[in-house]
């Protein structure tokens, strides 16, 4: 998914529009990632953070906001 369909989704996850969100992930699969799992991260943008795994030499990535890594 690019940055601006993420950025999107975002807002209208933001403005309580679940349903409208839900249509930009058509198609899409949500991955949860195991714990001890490791990433690269390949750049940040505001509060949003694109990453691969960090076994992989990949240069693009997924998208997440900060708000869902935990640490």
């Amino acid at each position: 998914m690019s940055k601006d369909k993420f950025d999107s989704a975002d807002q209208h996850a933001r403005a309580g529009e679940h349903q409208k969100m839900q249509q930009y992930f058509e198609g899409y699969e949500c991955i949860s990632t195991p714990v001890e799992s490791r990433f690269r991260v390949l750049r940040v943008v505001g509060h949003d953070v694109e990453f691969v795994n960090a076994a992989n030499s990949d240069t693009q990535g997924m998208w997440t906001a900060d708000r869902f890594i935990d640490q």
